[in-house]
């Protein structure tokens, strides 16, 4: 029987990636933890204001996470995909067959998640989207690499049409007519679902939350499959590096991961800094317009900037020094699903009424300490348990229902 390999089998630059994704996620995240998923659309139509500070907080939130540390573990989940079938095909094992066991687990957990805990849930459309994978499995790099970019430009490319449809129809006074009560008409529904949530989850009952959290989820899948192609193109870019052999060998291939890390960072900060602005404005003046222009900057902007982070970050682990300074993130990313797990249930207990109830109650500014006081807790008890122990704790249930066998735990 095959069973998950040790400890140092891993490459622990791509743990720490997946340590640093972490944070970037509880960062972006919070703000759908502490409030309804719509927040951001109605602050016009509350007439709630922000703060100076939480203004600047938001923004930067915008620039420098959103969208970048969720494409960040998808090209993981991709590369990790590569690199466990040349694994398991080097032990001569099943490779496809275990792989899609793997899957069928992660999707169990996934349902879990979104059903019981949190209506975010990302690891359902991840193992959905992961079965696509075994169609590039024999693909030559070159074509995977086409494929991602056409997945990549297909959201963009639509939803720059529908903007250019929609500014048509506002240069015409007749249709501007209709578009405005159209926005207002979306915007009432922003607020009317607002209002549920605010019902729900900062004033009902356990059963009560799950009610809506299960009417709210057709609505976040639907979202989740409009950016699936950004999501499978971010996967086929890892399947591409994992073939490529980049993280097996990073002093080989160190000038293109210093590439991609300019051409990222050059590109991605500044349209990155103009969908920021976009969704600020958004939010003071919502309109349907702008909506849509921000969305087309949401699929073109982050995964510029996830890659320039992705491979300034390998370089700076290449140095002894800054490998030393940040070898506390492998810990928990060797955990990553056990800590993603982990941020939902304690922010759950943080806002919901079946715990501290303060749901809608916490500003931007204190969301940011939240996250930080959460994320440093998980690294402390990441580092703890990974001295005591071969995996995390969903990891190993992951890696048992996988390989059909308990997997050793304790470090002997």
């Amino acid at each position: 029987m095959v069973t998950a390999q040790p400890a140092r089998e891993r490459l622990e630059v791509v743990d720490s990636l997946r340590g640093l994704a972490l944070l970037g996620i509880l960062l972006v995240n919070m703000a759908a933890f502490k409030s309804p998923y719509a927040y951001e659309f109605l602050r016009t139509a509350t007439g709630e204001t922000l703060s100076s500070v939480d203004h600047a907080v938001r923004w930067l939130i915008a620039f420098l996470a959103e969208g970048k540390f969720y494409s960040t573990f998808s090209f993981l989940f991709g590369l990790g995909f590569a690199l466990q079938l040349t694994r398991l095909e080097a032990q001569g094992a099943p490779a496809q067959r275990i792989y899609v066991r793997r899957l069928g687990v992660l999707l169990l957990i996934g349902l879990v998640h979104a059903t019981l805990i949190w209506s975010g849930d990302i690891l359902v459309i991840y193992a959905l989207l992961g079965f696509l994978l075994l169609l590039f499995r024999q693909r030559a790099p070159r074509t995977i690499l086409v494929w991602a970019g056409l997945l990549w430009a297909l959201p963009i490319l639509l939803m720059a049409a529908f903007v250019g449809l929609l500014a048509l129809a506002a240069s015409v006074p007749e249709s501007a007519k209709i578009l405005e009560q159209v926005s207002r008409e979306v915007l009432a529904d922003f607020q009317k679902e607002a209002q549920k949530a605010w019902q729900a989850y900062g004033q009902g009952s356990f059963g009560e939350i799950l009610r809506y959290r299960l009417s709210e989820l057709g609505r976040m899948y639907l979202f989740w499959w409009f950016g699936a192609p950004t999501i499978l193109a971010m996967f086929l870019l890892g399947v591409y590096a994992g073939r490529r052999g980049v993280f097996q060998d990073l002093l080989a291939h160190q000038g293109l991961v210093r590439g991609v890390a300019w051409a990222g960072l050059l590109l991605g900060l500044p349209l990155n800094g103009i969908y920021a602005w976009l969704a600020s404005h958004l939010a003071k003046n919502f309109s349907l317009l702008v909506f849509s222009q921000t969305l087309v900057f949401f699929f073109l902007a982050p995964a510029l900037l996830c890659l320039g982070y992705l491979s300034a970050m390998t370089l700076l682990l290449q140095r002894e020094q800054w490998r030393q300074r940040l070898g506390w993130l492998s810990a928990v990313g060797r955990m990553a699903l056990s800590n993603y797990l982990l941020q939902s249930v304690i922010c759950t207990l943080i806002f919901y009424n079946y715990g501290l109830g303060l749901y809608g109650q916490v500003s931007v500014t204190v969301g940011l300490l939240l996250t930080l006081a959460i994320y440093m807790v998980q690294v402390l008890l990441s580092n703890w348990w990974l001295r005591r122990f071969r995996f995390g704790p969903a990891e190993c249930l992951w890696r048992s229902l996988t390989y059909g066998q308990r997997q050793p735990m304790r470090i002997a």
